[in-house]
């Protein structure tokens, strides 16, 4: 019986899982691996931890947050490697993954610690829209909201600020202090993890109705349906008026942004009916099948 593994490797969070047969034998979770980021030796750390106890298999698929070019499609080839020496091993962007996952949708939709919009053309081919990173892009991502709680925290009176915010920014930056919360950001190496880590403690407040954070709901929800409305436009066939949405990643874990995100989509997608799916398989288990495919080339 075939053996397969598939990992994804996201901002946050690095999972995996081993199917044989096409049933789960094995599964693994550990720290964020970004591969953009740069930091090689954190990644190769994630990936020890989250693959200690994975077996043997045929095929393994590793899905890539962050890969944007061939090098980066080396380096994370050449990590997979040094784990699983002698098996067909291939790497995708993570996108690539949550689509094969989503069974039955038009469109997948990634919001984690970045934000990225995907289909697939009739040729097979993958159209990608966003996912340029927090600096040009990742809108209505878990770091877009997280930056607007920062911001919060750091502009406004200390009694607009609610305890569930104050406790993520100490546990996030090992401090309270302003100064020290800016130097301490600047200073690491993963800003968008940190940052995207204020994404419940956002959603809380939120869901108090603090203004702040009900503004920037309807900016950043708003920019990442607009997101989801060009590449419909552009990606799908004129004549498809019922769309089903796979939306993946931590974002979708909290209501408050989903009823947003649902408001938003209303307004700007132009079609007869929008589904958006916010519990589709895991993207890992897309990964697994990717690896499975590999084998029956």
């Amino acid at each position: 019986m075939p053996r397969v593994v598939g990992i994804d490797c996201g901002g946050t969070t690095v999972r995996a899982v081993a199917l044989e047969d096409g049933r789960e034998i094995w599964s693994g979770e550990a720290g964020s691996a970004q591969i953009a980021w740069g930091h090689l030796d954190q990644l190769r750390t994630s990936l020890s931890d989250a693959l200690e106890g994975c077996p043997e298999a045929d095929a393994v698929c590793g899905a890539f947050a962050g890969m944007v070019s061939e090098g980066h499609r080396d380096q994370a080839l050449q990590l997979l490697a040094e784990r699983f020496q002698g098996e067909d091993v291939f790497v995708v962007p993570d996108y690539e993954a949550a689509l094969e996952a989503s069974d039955g949708a038009d469109v997948c939709l990634i919001a984690g610690t970045g934000s990225v919009v995907c289909s697939r053309r009739p040729d097979g081919s993958i159209a990608k829209s966003g996912g340029r990173g927090y600096v040009l892009g990742d809108e209505g991502s878990a770091f877009q909201y997280g930056r607007e709680a920062l911001l919060h925290y750091l502009d406004d009176p200390e009694d607009d600020i609610s305890s569930r915010l104050r406790e993520a920014v100490e546990g996030a930056f090992g401090t309270l202090k302003r100064t020290e919360i800016i130097a301490n950001l600047y200073g690491s190496g993963d800003i968008a993890r940190r940052v995207a880590s204020l994404l419940p403690a956002f959603a809380g407040d939120a869901s108090e109705g603090a203004l702040y954070a009900l503004k920037a709901l309807k900016v950043h929800a708003g920019k990442l349906a607009h997101l989801l409305a060009v590449h419909i436009r552009e990606q799908l066939p004129v004549e498809v008026r019922r769309i089903r949405v796979a939306c993946h990643g931590g974002v979708w874990k909290h209501s408050v942004l989903c009823h947003a995100f649902a408001d938003q989509v209303r307004f700007w997608v132009d079609a007869d009916d929008v589904i958006l799916d916010f519990e589709p398989p895991a993207p890992v288990l897309g990964a697994a099948r990717l690896a499975g495919r590999l084998i029956e080339k």
